[in-house]
């Protein structure tokens, strides 16, 4: 059991596309199933989060399918697990590249 966990999951990719133009490219049917995996990895690593800690969920896309709403279909799921703070950062914000991250804390169950 751990107190921190991060999920840095598999993703579409769009917020390095500075970096990696190719990506605009991709067959988008190639990363339709993203959210599940997605949300596979989340919910089998909160298996391994002690109460009271907390799991950082991170991509480096900026498609809200793969973002919020994976983090909200855990959330619905899981009541035990509140969401403390999540964030965009769009690459325009930084001049970097773009990410989401949602920081979320396991309570008793």
């Amino acid at each position: 059991m751990a107190d921190r966990i991060l999920c840095d999951v598999p993703c579409s990719g769009f917020g390095i596309i500075r970096r990696k133009p190719e990506i605009r490219y991709k067959n988008l049917d190639s990363i339709s199933d993203m959210p599940q995996i997605q949300l596979k990895i989340l919910e089998t690593s909160s298996n391994y989060l002690k109460n009271n800690g907390t799991l950082v969920y991170s991509t480096c896309t900026l498609n809200k399918k793969e973002n919020e709403k994976v983090v909200q279909s855990f959330l619905d799921k899981y009541k035990a697990f509140k969401l403390i703070e999540e964030k965009t950062v769009f690459p325009s914000e930084f001049g970097g590249d773009g990410f989401y991250y949602a920081v979320i804390k396991k309570y008793e169950n």
